[in-house]
């Protein structure tokens, strides 16, 4: 009877930015390696945030199960993450502890346990975002021949306390949106100034835009309109 040859399975450690990486090496039949990265370079997190009384620099205040993908691709899963937008720095819970990812990461996805919808986030370091925009994360709403971005902006401002020389922070949030198309990255504030933008089915996207009463700046209208246009170059 032929012997069935099995992976070998090692394991390697590496330690940076204080903080271990473990990487599982399984050799295959042919001889080549496949490397599976199980732990991003990270550090503990510094405590911060605790003169804000209003406002939140996260995306979301809840730790939320999710994965990153880093710069050459490899995806690290089964985290608890949270996303600081003021900052643009990524959280996760290591056995209790808050640690701050150092790993460049190309993207982070985490999913609403509540709701169970996933979110995307694009780094624009590595999406080819014009210099002119501001870097950080995008997230990410409709994929497609065109592409439906929206920047969550975190602004931080300090207010004397009244009555009092104290002060206290307050962080402001503001969204944008902006179209991908043929590596053109066009900011868009109503629904209005989409067909032009769309220029191969201008006709088709403003018929579709009156016939279903979309108007304004609505981010599900925004999307509803995106994914219309991507559907017509479905096969």
């Amino acid at each position: 009877m032929r012997k069935l040859s099995l992976p070998i399975l090692l394991f390697i450690s590496f330690s940076f930015a204080g903080h271990t990486q473990k990487i599982d090496i399984i050799q295959n039949r042919g001889g080549g390696m496949l490397y599976n990265q199980k732990k991003v370079a990270s550090e503990a997190a510094p405590a911060k945030y605790e003169k804000v009384a209003h406002g939140s620099p996260y995306f979301s205040d809840s730790w939320m199960p999710g994965e990153v993908q880093m710069s050459e691709g490899t995806i690290q899963n089964d985290m608890q993450i949270r996303l600081d937008l003021l900052e643009g720095a990524v959280l996760y819970m290591d056995h209790g502890q808050n640690m701050t990812v150092t790993t460049p990461l190309r993207s982070v996805s985490i999913k609403d346990p509540v709701t169970d919808k996933t979110y995307t986030f694009h780094n624009s370091a590595f999406y080819q975002f014009p210099e002119n925009m501001a870097t950080g994360w995008y997230q990410l709403l409709v994929d497609g021949k065109a592409r439906l971005y929206k920047r969550i902006e975190k602004k931080l401002t300090e207010e004397t306390v009244f009555n009092s020389a104290a002060t206290e922070e307050q962080i402001s949030t503001s969204d944008q949106y902006f179209i991908v198309l043929d590596s053109d990255y066009t900011r868009i504030k109503k629904v209005k100034d989409i067909p032009d933008l769309l220029k191969s089915k201008k006709e088709e996207v403003k018929a579709y835009i009156k016939s279903n009463g979309l108007s304004g700046q609505s981010e599900t209208d925004f999307s509803k309109t995106i994914i219309f246009y991507n559907s017509l170059f479905a096969k």
